[in-house]
């Protein structure tokens, strides 16, 4: 980039700045709704004790979280221990491999835990060709598929 593009970009940016904080204090925005928590952050805490963290996560104020895997605690307990501490679970991570021969336990864990959104969170690097992600779409679209008949959606971020 040369010298004078980059001052010019500095220039809009910084011009833009106080038009942001002007309409961010006018007050006329929406407002989000709930804020969740994507409980990856707290795995290590998740690994030692999931009741306790889900505790924490409600005491902390929040009312929905992702999971990232269930940490050995099948649905129909965690479904329980989100009730005790008014948690909601709207979506959660999921592997490629899920996709296979776990696709149709996902869902049911799913369902049960009252999520709509299984979310592939990651694709491996020797996957990412052309014919790498055309091989991923027909799986994505097929697993969507067959999802939808159940009500969850599949998701990749």
């Amino acid at each position: 980039m040369k010298r004078r593009d980059f001052l010019a970009a500095a220039a809009a940016a910084v011009a833009g700045i106080p038009a942001g904080v002007a309409y961010a204090q006018r007050g006329g925005l929406k407002k989000l709704g709930e804020i969740g928590l994507q409980l990856y952050t707290l795995r290590g805490m998740m690994q030692k004790s999931v009741p306790r963290t889900l505790a924490a996560v409600a005491k902390a104020g929040y009312k929905q979280v992702e999971f990232a895997g269930y940490f050995n605690v099948n649905p129909p307990v965690m479904k329980k221990i989100l009730d005790d501490n008014g948690l909601t679970a709207k979506s959660a991570h999921i592997a490629m491999a899920d996709l296979g021969m776990r696709w149709e336990i996902m869902i049911e864990d799913a369902n049960t835990l009252g999520m709509k959104y299984l979310t592939v969170a990651w694709i491996n690097a020797p996957e990412r060709t052309v014919e790498g992600y055309k091989r991923i779409a027909d799986r994505f679209n097929a697993a969507g598929r067959y999802a939808s008949g159940d009500g969850v959606q599949l998701a990749y971020h």
